[in-house]
């Protein structure tokens, strides 16, 4: 009876974990060598593009995005670009960043 008990308890836990990653918007998901291919999500790769060339303003410009995981990105690579002396934040920016 115990053997059975666990086995339902077991199967049940594996069952929750598994219908928990079919929901995932691939489109809002961070990642940066995850998932089932073990590659950054495409937010990462975008914002990898965007630093790579410098285009600051394109990550600034995407903390009004209604797109949560951008709205992240942003605010981490903004705050890390300033105090590596790379950028500065406006009031505009720093007020934005405030409320995400």
């Amino acid at each position: 009876m115990r053997t059975k008990i666990l086995t339902i308890v077991f199967l049940i836990g594996i069952l929750s974990v598994v219908n928990a990653q079919e929901d995932v918007d691939k489109n809002e998901m961070v990642g940066f060598a995850c998932y089932f291919a073990g590659q950054p999500s495409k937010t990462v790769e975008k914002y990898t593009q965007k630093l790579n060339s410098e285009n600051y303003k394109w990550i600034s410009k995407r903390l009004e995005s209604e797109n949560k995981a951008e709205k992240y990105m942003s605010v981490i690579t903004l705050e890390k670009l300033t105090e590596l002396g790379k950028y500065n934040l406006t009031e505009i920016e720093l007020n934005l960043i405030s409320e995400i």
